[in-house]
């Protein structure tokens, strides 16, 4: 009798189909590993971002009981705030600037 129709290689167990089919495994796997890991160092930024933050806020918030009480009791709470030029810290005197970089900008006539 001649056969009608070829076999299916995948489904006789043919040695070439089953390599092929752990070489896709091994490719899936790798695949999902390194989307796993990329998803953790995603995490791990921005639980670092968050941490920062959380940092920054803390900053802003009463430190002490003194503080906590003078806020309740309606006394003013002065909050020191940086010059907003990049990368200087110096505190802010006026119009958010810190006494340099107010000055230099007075002369240049940007205020």
């Amino acid at each position: 009798m001649t056969q009608k129709y070829k076999t299916n290689p995948l489904k006789s167990g043919h040695p070439m189909a089953k390599a092929l089919a752990d070489l896709i495994k091994h490719q899936v796997d790798a695949m999902i590993t390194m989307q796993s890991v990329r998803t953790f160092e995603n995490f791990t930024a921005i639980k670092d971002s968050l941490h920062n933050l959380d940092q920054r806020l803390a900053e802003l918030t009463p430190r002490s009981a003194e503080e906590t009480q003078s806020l309740q009791r309606g006394k003013r709470l002065i909050i020191r705030k940086d010059c907003r030029v990049p990368g200087c810290w110096k505190p802010a005197k006026s119009r958010g600037l810190c006494g340099t970089h107010y000055q230099a900008a007075r002369r240049k006539g940007k205020l």
